[in-house]
């Protein structure tokens, strides 16, 4: 199970650099996640035999944490932003976003337990990682948010709120 994680490991460095990139704006954030969640469907059969391996082999567990600590410190440019105290925070958040992400991966995906469509997952998801990273935001996009009437004004389109 070792060797599998360690297969893994290059494929998900790249992952966490297009995450480090993507942490500019919500559209790109989103990308990454709609990626992300790709990634949890593409290896969906493997992941839990992974998680599994992980409980009953604390040495496979540690070196899991090791590599997600090693692979958060990809994201340069986030971590750039951030000094003394500050990034022992910033570190904690991106790892706890990963693992909330994991979870819900594993439940939604994996399990398929949550009934959820794959856009209203992406909005929450990137809702919920924009604030927590601090990600400047702007409506999900005017036009979602916004109709016009046949005279051209602007009205809130109440089915995109």
């Amino acid at each position: 199970m070792a060797a599998l994680y360690q297969a893994l490991m290059p494929t998900t460095a790249e992952y966490w650099r297009k995450l480090d990139r993507s942490l500019s704006s919500r559209q790109e954030l989103r990308a990454w996640l709609d990626e992300a969640l790709s990634w949890w469907e593409e290896h969906r059969r493997i992941l839990p035999a992974m998680c599994e391996a992980a409980v009953i082999d604390p040495t496979l567990a540690t070196q899991q944490y090791e590599g997600l600590r090693r692979l958060t410190d990809e994201l340069t440019g986030y971590f750039a932003k951030v000094r003394g105290t500050k990034r022992r925070e910033a570190r904690l958040r991106i790892e706890l976003l990963i693992l909330q992400l994991d979870q819900f991966c594993m439940k939604w995906i994996v399990q398929k337990t949550v009934d959820v469509d794959r856009e209203l997952a992406l909005d929450v998801l990137t809702d919920l990682w924009c604030a927590a990273l601090q990600i400047p935001v702007t409506p999900r996009s005017a036009d979602e948010l916004l109709t016009k009437n046949n005279r051209g004004t602007l009205h809130v389109n109440p089915k995109k709120r």
